[in-house]
C-alpha cells in the first residue's frame, strides 16, 4: 500500500503548523523590586540612632559641654536683624557686647 505524496504533504505541513501553534507562551513575571542599602552604608536613620546612642553615653561620662562663644564671623552676619539698610544699631550693639580677641583666644 503506497500513500500518496500528495497525502504526506498535507500531514506535514498539518504537523507544522501544530507545531506552531502549541508554542508556549512566555510567562508573566511578576516584578520584584529589591531594597537594600547601597555600598552596605547604614541608612540615615540608622545612623542618626548610632550617633544619639554615641552622645547619650559621652554626655554621661563628661557632662554636657558648654555652649560655645560667638565667633567674629556669626556677631558680624547681622543683617537680617537689621530694619532697614542705614540701621545699623543692634549690629553695633553685637560688635560692642562681643566678647574681647584675648578672651576669645585664652584656654578659660
Amino acid at each position: 500500500m503506497r500513500i500518496p505524496v500528495l497525502s504526506l504533504l498535507l500531514l506535514a505541513l498539518a504537523g507544522t503548523a501544530a507545531a506552531q501553534n502549541a508554542k508556549p507562551q512566555p510567562e508573566m513575571m511578576d516584578e520584584v523590586i529589591v531594597t537594600a542599602p547601597r555600598n552596605g552604608e547604614p541608612d540615615f536613620q540608622e545612623a542618626q540612632e548610632y550617633h544619639q546612642k554615641e552622645y547619650q553615653r559621652l554626655h554621661a561620662m563628661f557632662g554636657k559641654e558648654l555652649p560655645a562663644q560667638p565667633r567674629g564671623d556669626q556677631v558680624f552676619a547681622a543683617g537680617g536683624a537689621m530694619t532697614g539698610p542705614n540701621d545699623r544699631s543692634a549690629a553695633r550693639d553685637q560688635v560692642q557686647n562681643a566678647p574681647r580677641l584675648r578672651d576669645t583666644f585664652s584656654g578659660n
